[in-house]
């Protein structure tokens, strides 16, 4: 009995023993699931965090690249306005640009009476007019030389325009801004009283000016200035005009028709505005007249006819300018 005793108490203690092992294997050590469990976590971990990295590495390649393209749309930006800005080339060829075709102006200086009687008679035959400058005092002088009042009248009523030459004839350089402007503001207003076509056109005494007597000019109302001989050229083109300094193509007794028929083949050609003065015309033969500045009746003709025969538009100085003008704002 004892002896069952012991057996039965022997494998009792062996049981509790076992199972007090499987608890405490239980408490140190991870089931496979458990550990699967804990490797997916660990890998979903890893991938969310690659992929997070992931994420900002694209955001950041992403921002990169927009920026890029920002940099190149910049520079683009950039190209396509240094592109539209016009080349040294295209901005002086803005100084060649020409007219619809080449205008020539007949000047005449001083008020000669010959303007009437012989000159408006010569430009008549082509349909052409002509721009007359005259000292205000010298008119209806009696002196047989120079037109009257009424003769200025018949030129204005015919389309030809009249221009400041002042009240004396006297170089301006030598008075003082006040008397000036005097003599140029007195002989604009006489010009306008008597109802001619006066638009501001100003012709300097012998030519003589400076910069002083151009500002007189302005303040007195004037909208131009002819010069009296060549300065550089002896055209002028609508990328380059200056109303305050016109070119000229003078011509006297002694000017060979050949250096006239040349200023009108370039005006022609190049569609330029050329502008002719005359001082008198005489009818007589070139040996007979004295005056080195007046030229012949048939001198003024063959001018006319060669002017016509090229084509060139004929106005009166104030258009002439004005159309240079308006062409010099236009596109190209």
């Amino acid at each position: 009995m004892n002896s069952r005793r012991c057996i039965f108490f022997l494998i009792a203690t062996l049981f509790f023993a076992v199972i007090f092992a499987g608890c405490g294997g239980g408490q140190g050590q991870e089931t496979p699931a458990a550990q699967t469990s804990s490797e997916q976590s660990q890998t979903t971990s890893a991938s969310t965090t690659q992929s997070g990295q992931s994420q900002t590495t694209s955001s950041s390649s992403t921002a990169s690249t927009s920026a890029s393209t920002s940099t190149s749309a910049s520079t683009s930006t950039s190209t396509s306005t240094s592109s539209e800005q016009p080349s040294g080339s295209e901005a002086n060829s803005e100084q060649d640009k020409p007219l619809e075709r080449g205008m020539a102006v007949f000047t005449f200086d001083d008020g000669l009476n010959s303007v009437f009687t012989i000159a408006k008679g010569v430009l008549n035959q082509y349909g052409f007019v002509g721009t007359f400058f005259v000292p205000c005092g010298y008119i209806d002088g009696n002196d047989g030389l120079h037109i009257t009042w009424d003769q200025a009248r018949s030129l204005s009523q015919s389309g030809w325009e009249v221009g400041n030459h002042t009240v004396n004839h006297i170089d301006l350089t030598t008075l003082s801004d006040g008397d000036a402007i005097n003599e140029i503001q007195q002989c604009g207003d006489e010009l306008q009283s008597y109802g001619l076509r006066y638009f501001g056109a100003f012709d300097p005494p012998f030519g003589s000016f400076n910069y002083g007597v151009v500002m007189d000019a302005i303040k007195a109302g004037c909208t131009s200035l002819r010069q009296a001989w060549v300065e550089t050229v002896n055209y002028n083109i609508p990328g380059n005009i200056d109303p305050w300094a016109v070119n000229v193509v003078p011509v006297k007794r002694d000017t060979p028709f050949s250096s006239v028929q040349s200023a009108i083949d370039d005006a022609a050609a190049n569609k330029r505005l050329i502008v002719f003065i005359f001082h008198d015309i005489i009818d007589a033969p070139v040996g007979q007249i004295a005056d080195p500045d007046a030229i012949t009746k048939d001198k003024l003709e063959q001018i006319a006819q060669y002017v016509h025969d090229k084509g060139l538009a004929v106005v009166n100085i104030t258009a002439g300018i004005e159309k240079c003008l308006y062409y010099k704002t236009l596109p190209k």
